[in-house]
């Protein structure tokens, strides 16, 4: 496990300091073929196995089943945050408002203290005291 993290973060250093970045389309094409060599072998090693059909009944299903509830999970997780995000643009609308808001709060605190009113700290914002 530790020798796959020290390849990776290498790999990064490499790829945020050393790699030129014409080379990353030819990196995309390495990397998918050694992930189809990588399945490929892993599909050998399984089914070079004496028990591999009878195991594939048991893990078979397991594995189905483990899929699909990683499917489901996902597709909630992401309808969830869809609901409370912002879509795009809404998020630069709101920030406006508050801009807006926080500007005329300014506005109107400077002309309480040319009247000579209340200070800034007892200002009341949005009907409670700030503290």
């Amino acid at each position: 496990m530790i020798s796959t993290l020290i390849f990776m973060a290498i790999g990064m250093f490499i790829g945020a300091k050393l790699f030129p970045a014409k080379l990353q389309k030819y990196n995309s094409v390495l990397q998918q073929a050694c992930v189809f060599l990588l399945i490929f072998s892993m599909g050998i090693s399984l089914g070079n196995g004496p028990t591999f059909w009878e195991d594939l009944r048991t893990v078979g299903w397991e594995s189905v089943v483990f899929a699909l509830t990683t499917i489901a999970g996902s597709i909630l997780f992401v309808w969830l945050l869809t609901r409370k995000l912002p879509r795009p643009g809404e998020a630069e609308d709101a920030v406006e408002e508050v801009m807006e808001a926080a500007l005329a709060e300014g506005a109107k605190a400077a002309s309480v203290k040319e009247d000579g009113g209340a200070e800034p700290d007892e200002l009341t914002v949005g009907g409670r005291e700030d503290a």
